[in-house]
This record gives structure tokens, sequence and C-alpha cells, in this order.
């Protein structure tokens, strides 16, 4: 189990150094998470949230701009949908599932 701030951003970038295609984190705490994942990637990458509620949505600009090209109107996608969607994104675009 992750104890630090720091042990989880030092994680999260091994995992993209590794070429992890999907990463799980258990939180209590998506928002924190979330900045964490920012912090950790800066705002180059697409980031994109799903969230069984409001399916797909982008959380910076590129991700924004990634989501309307992918799932177009259709935003709200199960996660099979989204996971099979998300197979075509660039390796560098990062996502968060909750």
């Amino acid at each position: 189990m992750i104890q630090t701030t720091e042990e989880f951003r030092g994680l999260l970038r091994a995992a993209r150094r590794a070429g992890t295609p999907l990463l799980t984190v258990r939180t209590s705490d998506p928002s924190s998470a979330i900045a964490q994942v920012k912090s950790a990637v800066g705002e180059q990458p697409a980031m994109i949230a799903w969230d069984s509620m409001t399916g797909a949505r982008g959380l910076n600009e590129a991700g924004i701009k990634l989501v309307a090209s992918r799932f177009g109107e259709s935003t709200a996608l199960g996660p099979a949908d989204t996971l099979a969607a998300a197979q075509k994104f660039d390796r560098e675009d990062a996502s968060y599932s909750s």
C-alpha cells in the first residue's frame, strides 16, 4: 500500500515509463488522486475521467478535445465500450476511471 504522495507519483511515473496500459487506483478521494496524476504527468497528455454516472469527460483542454473526437455526442458509455475506445488513444494520453 502506498503511504505517501511522493510514492504515488513515483509509481505513476514508473508505470508510464514502462508503458503500462492501465493502472488501477483505489481511493476514497478521487479528486485528490486526479490532482496527483495531473501533478505527476503535467498538462501535456490528454487527461480523461470516466465514472458510471457521467461517462467520459475531459480533465484538461487536450482531454476535452480527445473526448469530443473519440466519443462524439455519446460520452455516457459503459466501462467495456470506454476501454475499447481507449485502446485507440495515443500512448501519451492519460485517463482516469472511478
